[in-house]
């Protein structure tokens, strides 16, 4: 798993969760005073695996646990994860469990970011804010976000005395 900002790589460590703009409907997002940037995940075939495994292994714990929780009228339209390899089939379907009305979104990006980043360490300097789109150029689906530059990180310059 590789995660670039524009055409530059950066460590998967450096990216973190706004969750408060992760939530937040787009219509009612304040303008930010810099622009967003474009942060690309790029997932190769065991990311896929990985991912469909761990969000299948979810559902079936709420199958476990409460085998009717899919079948009422509001669910008709939430996706399920019936088997592990969800996006090694279709890595298209990545779309319809990060777009914002979708009921996997928040376990979905859960798991990316602890696929990241599993040991929460390192400098935070990009914040994911909103999904945009998923794509495949070959081997690689990339999934892209809007991001923003938490702030200017690295060295404090040293003041010189008067």
């Amino acid at each position: 798993m590789r995660v670039f900002v524009g055409r530059e790589p950066i460590s998967p460590e450096e990216v973190q969760l706004d969750r408060v703009r992760w939530e937040q409907p787009r219509e009612k997002k304040a303008a930010p005073l810099v622009p967003p940037k474009r942060l690309y995940l790029e997932l190769q075939a065991a990311d896929l695996s990985a991912l469909g495994e761990k969000l299948h292994r979810s559902y079936r714990q709420i199958l476990d646990s409460e085998p009717d929780f899919f079948l009422g009228e509001l669910m008709e339209d939430v996706p399920r994860p019936g088997s592990p390899r969800v996006f090694l089939d279709r890595p298209f379907k990545l779309k319809s469990y990060l777009k914002p009305d979708s009921w996997w979104r928040e376990e979905t990006i859960r798991i990316l970011l602890g696929m990241l980043n599993p040991w929460g360490t390192g400098e935070r300097r990009y914040w994911i804010e909103e999904f945009v789109d998923v794509k495949v150029d070959g081997e690689f689906t990339i999934v892209i976000f809007e991001a923003r530059l938490a702030g200017v990180t690295g060295p404090k310059p040293k003041l010189e005395d008067p």
